[in-house]
């Protein structure tokens, strides 16, 4: 059975690596006519090879304490520079961040849901009924922002942009505290650099949408998941808390965004893998029994607020199989056509049965062929995005929609008329690229290892959530609450490397001292 698991482990990895190899070429392809950005991701590879390399050459490598300052001083940093970015890049919310934002402030005010369009368009009407996966992020900021309304009388601009930027160092903070659970020192610090130096998790903060204030849950749930493996065997209480306490985590990410659930999926996975039958048991069986009373829970608590009715949600609820219909047109992006589709389709069935029309006919339409091609479109409008589409959602709009007069440096870079904007797009694409090349790097080597690591399950998360968006509607900011898994990935590749580089390094002076020895051996005898 072990060989079973390690021979399915090994295989798995090099499907990893094959499918991040494609992605590496695809987005290559597409970045090549700015080949500014292959050469910083080029120069990037080679700094972060050679600074590791250094390190482990040098005799005095950081030692596990060294390694914790180094990076809580970093982190402090990247907190406060992350509260500035937040300040200066706040914006007025459009699109559906912009309808759940309003409507939040709409409870603030009111305390319930009763008019919670009050001075949205006529055509948001039936939003949340349409969209009740919005559901979680709705009553998150409501309770947040009536909070802040009952203690200062109103809510500031600022208010949710420190939610948020406290939810992504959150993200941050366990990235780092799972990057310790996994990596040796040098890797520790490697990941908080990696994190510092990652662009989005600063233009983000100003963005306070499901994409980001679910992210701190992901990394959470993969942080106990990690705990509970790392125990022995005999502690089986302690194991099962912190299973309890991941699925309690995804639980809540699931509610803020549905993508999560990929989590769930890869976890359970991972446990038949590492443990023995009977440990595996009892493990999946915590896990999903937890994760299905928490989720139950939240459910309750949310219908609670009765903002939506049972005859509304049957006639304007959009079923889940739109959004693999729209996933299957174009590029696999967001179309308003196929949204009046759905909409005008009728009730829930009704909908339904038209979406899954549609589905058939696309798929009759493309062929085998036509499939493959839209496959790899749709992949590299995923992943071809290192600034995870944050251009598109800020603008320098104040809260009452009206144009800043004098915009801020930050803005000059980040939004796409700005005047340093191919500077952002070069660094952040290029960095983006870089990861994607050590995350299928990581893979290689990890099929080479005999054993079941934390990585299979952080790498099979990662897959999933590949895998996932190949079916689902997709974009690149939906990566985004996945991004601390990426980089936890991209520094396994990159201490694979340096390994590798070491043990060259290793080899090659032991046989140029058996050389030398051989030499002074001959010499010794001729005398």
């Amino acid at each position: 059975m072990n060989r079973l698991k390690v021979k399915a482990n090994t295989a798995f990895n090099y499907v990893f690596a094959l499918l991040f190899g494609i992605i590496t070429v695809l987005v290559v392809v597409v970045l090549f006519k700015n080949i500014f950005v292959i050469l910083f991701a080029l120069a990037a590879l080679f700094v972060f090879t050679a600074a590791g390399t250094y390190i482990y050459t040098n005799k005095k490598t950081p030692t596990a304490k060294q390694a914790d300052i180094v990076c809580i001083i970093i982190l402090a940093v990247m907190f406060i520079l992350q509260l500035i970015s937040g300040w200066c890049l706040m914006s007025k919310p459009i699109t559906d961040w912009g309808t759940v934002d309003h409507m939040a402030h709409n409870f603030a005010t009111d305390g319930n849901f009763d008019d919670m369009y009050r001075g949205l368009k006529p055509a948001s009407r039936g939003y949340m009924a349409r969209y009740p996966n919005n559901n979680g992020i709705l009553i998150l900021l409501s309770l947040y922002y009536r909070a802040i309304y009952l203690i200062m009388g109103d809510v500031p601009n600022y208010a949710p942009i420190l939610l948020n930027t406290v939810f992504i160092a959150v993200a941050v903070l366990f990235t780092f505290l799972t990057a310790r659970k996994i990596f040796k020192p040098y890797g520790v610090i490697m990941t908080v650099v990696f994190c510092f130096l990652f662009m989005t998790y600063y233009t983000y903060t100003a963005y306070y949408y499901s994409d980001s204030l679910s992210i701190p849950f992901t990394v959470m749930s993969v942080y106990f998941i990690v705990l509970s493996a790392k125990l022995p065997k005999e502690r089986l209480v302690q194991r099962l808390i912190y299973l309890a306490l991941s699925a309690l985590f995804i639980s809540v990410g699931y509610t803020i965004k549905g993508s999560l659930l990929v989590i769930l999926v890869g976890a359970v996975v991972y446990l038949v893998l590492y443990n023995k039958l009977k440990q595996a048991l009892i493990s999946i069986l915590c896990l999903v029994v937890a994760f299905a009373v928490f989720n139950t829970g939240i459910k309750t608590f949310i219908n609670s607020f009765e903002f939506t009715t049972k005859e509304e949600l049957y006639e304007e609820q959009f079923p889940i199989n739109h959004w693999i219909m729209m996933g299957l047109y174009g590029d696999g992006g967001f179309h308003q056509e196929d949204a009046v589709y759905t909409n005008n389709a009728g009730n829930y069935d009704q909908k339904k049965a038209a979406d899954n029309k549609m589905i058939v006919k696309r798929l009759k339409d493309m062929g085998l062929p036509g499939m493959a091609k839209h496959m790899c479109k749709k992949l590299t409008f995923t992943w071809r995005d290192g600034i995870y589409w944050i251009d598109h959602h800020l603008n320098s709009k104040d809260a009452n929609g009206n144009q800043i007069a004098d915009r801020n440096p930050l803005f000059e870079f980040v939004l796409r008329d700005g005047d340093y904007y191919n500077i952002f797009y070069v660094y952040s694409n290029g960095f983006h690229l870089a990861m994607i090349i050590l995350m299928a790097v990581s893979a290689i080597y990890g099929a080479k290892r005999k054993r079941i690591t934390s990585m299979t399950l952080i790498r099979g998360i990662v897959f999933g959530a590949a895998l996932f968006f190949m079916v689902w509607e997709t974009r690149s900011r939906y990566l985004f609450n996945f991004t601390p898994l990426f980089i936890l990935t991209a520094v396994a590749g990159l201490n694979s490397v340096v390994l590798r580089i070491q043990v060259y390094k290793r080899n090659k002076r032991k046989k140029l001292a058996a050389k030398q020895k051989e030499k002074s051996d001959a010499a010794a005898n001729e005398s």
